[in-house]
């Protein structure tokens, strides 16, 4: 086989592994907050939603919360990973809070139009202060 067509295949194989990779990543929506910011916060909950008729695996959600200035925070209690949310089911990610504001992103399956979800600023009695849905 010549350079010029080992070249060619080569660049054949790399095109159709970039495009496939772009189509796998088309599969996934994102929807979240803005920052939010309460006196007394304590812990920020991040809930998920199954607002649709068939249940969604959860693997394939990414949910972050994010403290300004202080990136990714550590997640706490996490009951999201590794589920299956059945129609009208909710889970959540929790974090403790930070002395900033807080936001929310979760990457779901698809398109994302069967999941809603809230960001919730709590107190340490577990009360919500503020909150906000993703979108």
């Amino acid at each position: 086989m010549s350079t010029n067509r080992m070249f060619a295949v080569g660049r054949t194989f790399v095109t159709l592994a970039f495009v496939l990779g772009i189509s796998a990543v088309a599969h996934a929506g994102s929807i979240s907050t803005g920052p939010l910011f309460s006196a007394g916060q304590h812990h920020a909950d991040c809930l998920i939603r199954n607002v649709g008729t068939s249940p969604v695996n959860i693997p394939g959600f990414d949910v972050k919360i994010y403290g300004d200035g202080a990136g990714i925070l550590t997640t706490i209690m996490d009951t999201c990973s590794g589920a299956a949310l059945i129609s009208g089911e909710v889970c959540f990610v929790r974090a403790a809070a930070v002395s900033s504001a807080m936001s929310c992103t979760a990457v779901v399956p698809g398109t994302g139009k069967t999941i809603r979800g809230s960001l919730e600023i709590r107190n340490s009695g577990d009360g919500t202060l503020v909150h906000e849905p993703l979108r």
